[in-house]
């Protein structure tokens, strides 16, 4: 183990010396030292400073013509975690600090999610659906024969012809789809205020933007709700999921249902979708069809309520009547860029105000003034 290795293990933990010191039960100066080449290192120590990363998940990477490394292990059904203690996500499900839980599922391993995924861990108390993977850190690690999640990969017609790994698809690309929505309204759809501050810095950009990811959730909502095939190909939608799984009688009336609630809302937009975004139809443009894709106020968000209680049907049906949420808690930090933004005009408008009163200037921005 070098000392590269080292400091890169601590920080793919999140450790600090201390931490790491108490875990190894070797004193932090001795590894401090070591990190920094002041001190070679008793073989022993160092022993007990390697077990103690590679029990917390760490994986070290030898020299192979270039430097070394290290890697984090994937979390395995079976592993016994706990949350991170900087993280806030447990205070939704009222998790203890210390409470250590057990890994019961591991999302699959998508290409287009890169190295993150999620897991669902069981607690004494509660069960927490799927939470991304940084979450958590590694408690003790699951027997050797426990084996971990198989991503679906491509072309591999063996594992994608198992339902319930497509129902794990489709879970996740309904995931997408509600974040991609969330992340438009957190931007653009909740504070009237934060829209005016936008354009007053950078209208161009703002106003670009808002245009993309708008004309992003109407595809989102239509590819989710698309024909099962296209020619030849299949197509991973609510319409493939009803007519290309064999579901039982009471199953396949009951996601029929929400399909049909689904498909109505679809009716509103698929002529955005079809005229101006995916395709440029030339009447729509030179006529100045300026209405395409209007909806009913709030029946985008009773479309993504109705898209989880399709989920549920079908991930219920695999699952023992589990649900599977698809609302991904903490999804976007938009509020932190506002802030920071509010944070630049006040200091323009303010320039030789104290500390204190550009605190209390953010503050008064961000607070809803009393009725």
């Amino acid at each position: 183990m070098q000392p590269e290795q080292m400091r890169a293990a601590r920080a793919a933990l999140n450790w600090s010396l201390e931490r790491l010191a108490e875990a190894s039960g070797v004193h932090r100066n001795t590894i401090s030292n070591f990190e920094t080449r002041k001190y070679d290192g008793e073989p022993e120590k160092l022993a007990a400073v390697k077990r103690a990363l590679e029990s917390a998940g760490v994986i070290f990477i030898k020299e192979n013509g270039e430097a070394a490394g290290v890697r984090l292990r994937r979390f395995q059904v079976g592993d016994r975690v706990r949350f991170r203690p900087q993280t806030r996500v447990r205070f939704s499900y009222d998790i203890e600090a210390d409470e250590i839980g057990t890994v019961v599922g591991v999302e699959p391993h998508p290409l287009q999610t890169g190295p993150t995924y999620r897991m669902e861990v069981e607690f004494p108390r509660a069960k927490v659906p799927y939470v991304f993977r940084f979450e958590y850190e590694l408690v003790q690690a699951a027997p050797d024969t426990a084996q971990p999640a198989q991503p679906l990969q491509a072309g591999n017609k063996k594992t994608m012809s198992g339902h319930k790994a497509i129902i794990e698809e489709f879970c996740i690309i309904c995931e997408q789809v509600w974040t991609d929505y969330d992340l438009f309204q957190s931007v653009f759809g909740k504070d009237r205020r934060a829209f005016d501050l936008y354009r007053s810095i950078s209208p161009l950009l703002f106003e670009g933007l808002n245009r993309i990811m708008h004309e992003n959730c109407y595809m989102q909502f239509c590819k989710i709700t698309d024909n099962a095939n296209t020619g030849k190909h299949s197509n991973l939608t609510t319409n493939y999921i009803i007519e290309q799984i064999p579901w039982p009688a009471e199953v396949a009336k009951n996601l029929k249902e929400v399909n049909e609630r689904l498909m109505a809302f679809r009716q509103h937009i698929e002529p955005a979708r079809s005229k101006r975004i995916a395709h440029v139809d030339l009447s729509a443009q030179v006529e100045r069809w300026d209405n395409l894709g209007a909806f009913p106020k709030g029946a985008e968000m009773q479309f993504l309520q109705d898209l989880q209680k399709f989920v549920n049907i079908a991930y219920g049906h695999f699952h023992g009547g589990s649900s599977r949420p698809i609302e991904v808690s903490m999804s976007t930090d938009t509020h932190q860029l506002l802030r920071a933004l509010v944070k630049s005009v006040i200091f323009d408008r303010c320039s030789k105000c104290t500390e204190h009163e550009r605190i209390v200037a953010v503050l008064d921005y961000e607070l809803p003034p009393v009725a």
